[in-house]
């Protein structure tokens, strides 16, 4: 068997790159509470209701939760994404 690499991985560098990519997908936030939505955008809670409401902000619903995609917030807001 080939390998591109001299020495064998050690449990110690496999645990450091498991722990970064983790550490990475913890962190990308893919929806958010309107709560929150309402915090990071300076709008106001029922006004965002009633954007979801009118089908102006597109929203996930999971169980009794309503989230927002970020990405949908993004285009509502009319930032582009980069």
């Amino acid at each position: 068997m080939s390998t591109t690499r001299d020495k064998p991985v050690t449990a110690s560098e496999s645990r450091s790159v498991t722990q970064k990519k983790a550490n990475i997908e913890s962190t990308i936030q893919l929806t958010i509470s309107v709560a929150q939505a309402a915090a990071s955008s300076d709008l106001s809670p029922r006004f965002l209701w009633a954007e979801i409401k009118s089908g102006r902000l597109r929203v996930v619903r999971k169980g009794r939760r309503t989230l927002i995609p970020v990405s949908a917030l993004r285009e509502f807001l009319g930032i582009d994404e980069k």
